[in-house]
């Protein structure tokens, strides 16, 4: 819930983390630094960030599941920057216009 973020660092290990980010904010950009081995992360952030991933992945994915459109609308988006490594797990970037069914 920060308005001011910086950066954040995820850990996940034979476990899995929701990180919900909707309320927190920031001025131009932000990182987070994931690990994540036979574990997976699910972040939801606003549709108004571009999401920028560095990721290196080996029998693991990251997956963006936010509408690609609705980011090339507005202007001078605020930039999370996701970088890290997945081993044998999961990353999902979602938002509530995507999750449907699913409760934050």
């Amino acid at each position: 819930m920060s308005k001011n973020l910086k950066g954040i660092s995820v850990t996940s290990v034979f476990g899995g983390v929701e990180l919900n980010l909707t309320q927190a904010d920031f001025e131009k950009e932000a990182t987070i630094d994931v690990t994540c081995a036979l574990g997976g992360v699910t972040m939801v952030v606003p549709s108004s960030w571009k999401v920028i991933a560095d990721m290196t992945t080996i029998l693991g994915g990251i997956d963006d599941k936010r509408n690609p459109d609705s980011i090339e609308l507005i202007a001078n988006p605020k930039t999370l920057y996701i970088k890290g490594t997945c081993i044998m797990g999961g990353i999902e970037i979602d938002n509530y216009d995507n999750t449907d069914s699913k409760t934050w």
